[in-house]
């Protein structure tokens, strides 16, 4: 799933990548990519690229996942090797949140979302909390 940011008219409680990347500016770090992709049948992986100064850092999450129809279960089971996700604690929070910090499986259903703004062309998808509805990761589908 890829966003360049909040889609207008999208009713969430965080637009997750502009809050990442907003905390990541305030730090003092520039994001230069970042996205949430499953790249298997049952691995995901939340991924950030930042700079920091001159020097470049990745900061990422791993995660498994099931299906069960329009269900999916996430479980956070690794961070990226350098321990960047760990340093950037306050940054990737947002995403923590969410998707949780591996201490338990959390539950998520596949969604279309509508934008109530008419300039909105594209559809809209998104993996949102089946305990907190407006708790969710939404952005435009992607092929990588």
């Amino acid at each position: 799933m890829v966003s360049r940011g909040k889609v207008n008219g999208v009713d969430a409680n965080v637009a997750i990548f502009d809050r990442v990347n907003e905390l990541f500016k305030a730090s003092g770090r520039t994001i230069n990519n970042m996205y949430f992709t499953m790249t298997n049948s049952s691995s995901a992986i939340f991924y950030i690229n930042y700079t920091s100064g001159t020097s470049t850092f990745i900061a990422s999450a791993t995660y498994t996942y099931r299906r069960e129809a329009d269900r999916i279960y996430l479980k956070r089971t690794g961070i990226d090797g350098g321990n960047n996700w760990s340093t950037r604690a306050t940054q990737v929070k947002p995403v923590d949140d969410l998707f949780g910090d591996g201490s338990k499986e959390l539950e998520f259903k596949f969604d279309w979302v509508f934008s109530s703004d008419s300039n909105v062309k594209l559809p809209v998808a998104a993996i949102r909390s089946v305990a907190n509805p407006t708790n969710m990761l939404y952005g435009k589908l992607q092929i990588q």
